[in-house]
């Protein structure tokens, strides 16, 4: 936004947009200006990012794209390691957008990434940056901005080629590029010494666990581009096409809108009481009020977050849920918990308060201990007879990973048994050998939590980053 008094000017001393941009190097070489590329005439767009590196970024990511619609595969730099990915259709040609630019510039010049990211978060977002290693002298200028995204494209290695999902966060930045719905992109990049940063914002954000792209092949007719009414097919094997008005706002509220009782076995009444007793539990362990089997109480914790009902969430749990009888593996982006409940008669609600106590009792009864560390012990020791007064502590301890910001609930009836399933997240990090949270007084204060966020100081939880 610096830079617009002087567009301003330039408008005013020259007339129109075209003529100022026949007449901006004669202004350049009066005035002196260090970066006349900041006014990014060219693409319209106002912002510190170069026209050249506007050009480059949008190419590159047509070209990973359009690669995609043929099947790639990505290899490791140092030819260790590569994954065949399927090919794609349905992936649209990606347009700059100014706007998304101005975004991304502000994103990047912020602080606090969660900070950016609550700000902008209906959008997809990349973030990364290359730096020279000297040895080789390869100039920023000329590999900088291709350094990044071949970087991000190479998270790849990590995307799951087969259900095609975005269920890995070290694969995010690839499964932005590589999202078939996105249509805008808009980057800010910086260029200082030997490093170049850049932050580029999509115009649709990309949900844990979403399909990141179709499978099939790039596209040979318009009839082939059904995204979006009206696409074209390009040469490329890319479709293009503009979003009809509303569909962003539409396909949030559908991802954000829970099913009906019959696809989930859940009701508001449900919903609201596993939430509320989730955080209440969160809250008595945050102020060290739960008592531990194999010590006292629980440590207190300095930055426990406080839960929010997520919908979408829910219907993950519901297809991650749906095998017959429930096979509990480990997901990569949820923590996963799950009760079988002992009448399959009894109602639903009925159901979840079983699982609730149950899920409690794991630390009042079995206990983790005083260090406060979820280890192999607390997870295998009900398959090892030695251990039979014991039950595993893996569901309380993932109901109390600090950083936990939402949960997400069904009960499913299976082969005449009822089971409740709940999903916690987002799975930042592990709790195997680790404490589950960070041990301290609670807050008092909205300063003493991660971020910009509030402090419920009476029941010692932070609101969500």
């Amino acid at each position: 936004m610096a830079m617009e008094p002087l567009r301003i000017l330039l408008l005013y001393a020259f007339g129109t947009l075209t003529e100022a941009k026949g007449r901006v190097e004669s202004f350049n070489e009066v005035y002196s200006l260090a970066k006349p590329v900041t006014l990014g005439l060219a693409f319209g767009c106002v912002g510190m990012t170069s026209d050249k590196d506007r050009e480059e970024i949008l190419r590159l990511h047509n070209e990973y794209r359009a690669n995609l619609t043929k099947g790639v595969t990505i290899v490791k730099e140092d030819g260790t390691k590569e994954k065949v990915l399927p090919a794609a259709k349905n992936m649209y040609e990606l347009e700059w957008d100014c706007d998304l630019e101005a975004k991304a510039e502000d994103a990047m010049n912020m602080t606090c990434k969660h900070a950016a990211r609550r700000r902008y978060k209906n959008y997809g977002h990349t973030r990364g940056k290359w730096q020279v290693c000297i040895k080789f002298n390869k100039p920023v200028e000329e590999y900088g901005v291709p350094g990044v995204l071949g970087y991000w494209w190479q998270e790849g290695l990590l995307f799951d080629n087969v259900n095609r999902r975005h269920n890995e966060f070290a694969a995010e930045n690839f499964v932005n590029m590589a999202s078939g719905r996105n249509t805008k992109i808009g980057c800010a990049v910086k260029k200082q010494g030997q490093r170049a940063d850049v932050y580029c914002l999509y115009d649709l954000p990309l949900r844990e666990e979403a399909i990141v792209y179709e499978a099939g092949n790039g596209c040979k007719t318009d009839a082939d581009c059904t995204t979006y009414k009206n696409s074209k097919c390009k040469p490329s094997g890319l479709c293009h096409g503009v979003p009809e008005p509303g569909y962003k706002e539409k396909s949030e509220a559908l991802e954000t809108s829970c099913l009906s009782e019959k696809e989930t076995g859940m009701t508001k009444e449900i919903r609201n009481y596993l939430l509320d007793i989730h955080n209440k539990f969160r809250s008595s362990v945050a102020r060290g009020l739960e008592p531990d089997m194999l010590g006292t109480f629980t440590p207190k914790a300095k930055k426990m977050v406080k839960l929010g009902y997520d919908c979408y969430l829910e219907k993950v749990a519901l297809r991650t849920a749906s095998a017959c009888p429930p096979v509990r593996t480990d997901q990569k982006v949820f923590f996963w918990n799950i009760h079988k409940v002992s009448n399959s008669k009894m109602s639903n609600m009925d159901a979840a308060k079983e699982a609730m106590i149950t899920w409690i009792n794991e630390i009042r009864h079995y206990g983790i201990g005083p260090q406060n560390i979820f280890n192999q012990f607390h997870y295998w020791r009900d398959s090892d007879p030695y251990y039979a007064l014991y039950v595993p502590t893996q569901d309380y301890a993932y109901m109390v990973v600090e950083g936990n910001d939402r949960l997400g609930c069904v009960i499913k009836d299976c082969e005449g048994e009822k089971y409740v399933h709940c999903f916690l997240g987002f799975r930042r990090t592990e709790v195997m050998g680790k404490k589950p949270y960070e041990e301290g007084m609670p807050c008092t204060k909205s300063s003493d939590c991660t971020g910009n966020v509030t402090c419920f100081a009476e029941e010692a939880l932070c609101s969500a980053p």
